[in-house]
């Protein structure tokens, strides 16, 4: 396998002569006889770095388990990285706080990522992909993050360990055939495709990682093979009304959530069909707030009812966002603002971002000489477009009508 200079560590040993672009060779596996690398010719190796052939700053070592666990701490890293970003709930509310979530999903985590196969896979789509560095972090960033909520709604759910194995396998798996097509070579932008045109790579994409998957000799049981596959052929596609593969329903929910608030390597979003129920494939077309993709999800629940229905439900209390599966909250809400006689009663948060609204103000508060019965003389800090903070008032009469609305006291 073909391990990036900057993770070499000592004991690894050559499978292949270290070539440089010059015509000559660094180091050969006959000069080190069997041998492992010390420390002073990953000095030597990392000095030539760029000069190296085939591929810059790459040389194949023998996969062996010595040195795929030392690999597994270069993806530690990633997961790392992405779990601070969930727990520190800057974008997002943490999702992983509630039962002891976060520790029950790390646990499941661990035995995934030290999976040898698994750590093999990764890693070569992580750092030796053709898509180049940008993309292929961000691909992976979605999926570690995808398998965090997965597994964090699963565990939710009652699912049990062999399941959640399973499942966290394919959200890891799940996009790491998009890093070898065309729209993440520089050949062409997924954000140029027609609707049908992208209706048409998400099937193809969908059957790449199945085939990905059977291609990288995974060693599973017959029956975690077959669930992933399922999870894998249909994870932006499945059969809402199936009900013998939850796990393919909770990955595909997880997915769309993820996918639809976080930054990816392209603009367009595809996690619902372009003429799907009432319309939220077209409203959904690019990146949104987390409030409104739950709101969505949430009437898709009562159109489907079952299982689809309990999914969600559980991805709304994982997001501290129950209020959400009330199908007329987003009506009330807008019936709220629409009360006010002046057209100045604006939602901090607004409802088309991460979190619920908490609190009503008046946009025209700052205006000189304008007054209003409502408006009582408690400022609230609003943030602006440009970063700065302003001060407003709030409505003593919308409100607590939001309060109420939020306590699922109002419709």
């Amino acid at each position: 396998m073909f391990v990036h200079t900057d993770h070499l560590v000592p004991g690894m040993r050559l499978n292949k002569d270290i070539e440089l672009r010059a015509g000559s060779y660094l180091i050969t596996q006959r000069e080190l006889a069997g041998k492992g690398l010390d420390e002073r010719l990953i000095q030597s190796i990392r000095k030539f770095s760029d000069q190296i052939v085939p591929v810059s700053h790459r040389i194949g070592v023998k996969e062996d388990l010595d040195t795929l666990r030392s690999l597994r701490t270069v993806l530690q890293h990633d997961l790392d990285r992405v779990l601070k970003q969930v727990t520190e709930a800057k974008e997002t509310p943490n999702y992983l706080l509630q039962d002891e979530l976060e520790e029950k999903v790390l646990r499941v985590m661990e035995t995934i990522v030290s999976n040898p196969d698994i750590i093999r896979v990764l890693y070569d789509n992580r750092f030796n992909s053709p898509a180049g560095q940008s993309p292929t972090a961000l691909v992976l960033e979605h999926s570690f993050r995808a398998a965090l909520l997965s597994l964090a709604l699963a565990i939710r759910l009652g699912s049990t360990t062999f399941s959640l194995t399973s499942l966290g396998m394919a959200a890891l798996l799940h996009d790491l055939s998009l890093l070898s097509t065309p729209f993440f070579s520089g050949e062409r932008s997924l954000d140029e495709l027609s609707h049908e045109e992208l209706e048409s790579f998400v099937t193809r994409h969908q059957i790449q990682s199945a085939l990905l998957f059977t291609e990288s000799d995974i060693r599973l049981s017959p029956y975690q093979k077959g669930e992933i596959l399922h999870i894998l052929a249909s994870h932006h596609r499945p059969l809402l009304e199936e009900r013998t593969h939850r796990n393919t329903l909770v990955f595909h929910f997880a997915d769309l959530v993820d996918e639809l608030i976080s930054d990816l390597p392209h603009s367009v979003r595809y996690g619902f069909r372009a003429d799907q129920e009432a319309g939220p494939g077209r409203r959904f077309s690019r990146r949104s707030g987390l409030v409104p993709v739950l709101g969505a999800l949430a009437v898709i629940a009562h159109r489907h009812g079952g299982q689809v229905r309990q999914v969600i439900a559980a991805l709304t209390e994982l997001f501290g966002m129950p209020e959400l599966m009330n199908t007329d909250y987003a009506s009330s809400l807008r019936a709220i603002v629409d009360w006010c006689p002046y057209d100045s009663a604006a939602l901090w948060p607004d409802s088309e971002g991460n979190s619920l609204p908490r609190a009503v103000y008046c946009r025209r508060s700052r205006e000189d000489g304008f007054s209003c019965r409502y408006m009582v003389f408690t400022r609230i800090e609003v943030q602006q477009p440009d970063g700065t903070l302003l001060d407003y008032f709030k409505c003593a009469e919308l409100g607590p009508r939001l309060q109420r609305l939020n306590e699922g006291q109002e419709s």
